[in-house]
């Protein structure tokens, strides 16, 4: 899945960190947007990014993708995300789902 934000220094996707930072961004613009001057396009930006992202993660009806990438094989590679897509570095990555329709691990919503 391309767009979103990677989680700290690796190249994982957790998308509850993510809708939380996107949202408190949001938050952010709708209390201080005023004050914020030519930065505030940035912030939109930034949010439409997130925005357009987790839609694309809800595309499909009853499934939510809830986390790209294996957090103990990416923390421990140190690619850039530019290179991500060069063929030498190309591997697929997992993605985990949220489903209505199958029972939930323990950990699915921490």
């Amino acid at each position: 899945m391309t767009g979103g934000y990677y989680d700290a220094g690796d190249n994982v996707k957790f998308h509850f960190p993510m809708a939380f930072s996107t949202t408190m961004l949001g938050w952010s613009v709708i209390e201080f947007g005023d004050s914020m001057g030519p930065e505030l396009q940035h912030a939109l930006d930034a949010i439409r990014w997130g925005s357009d992202y987790f839609l694309k993660a809800t595309k499909i009806a009853n499934i939510v993708v809830a986390q790209v990438g294996d957090p103990y094989s990416d923390h421990g590679c140190w690619e850039r995300p530019e290179d991500m897509g060069d063929p030498s570095f190309l591997r697929l990555k997992p993605i985990w789902y949220l489903c209505l329709l199958l029972p939930l691990e323990k950990d699915s919503l921490s």
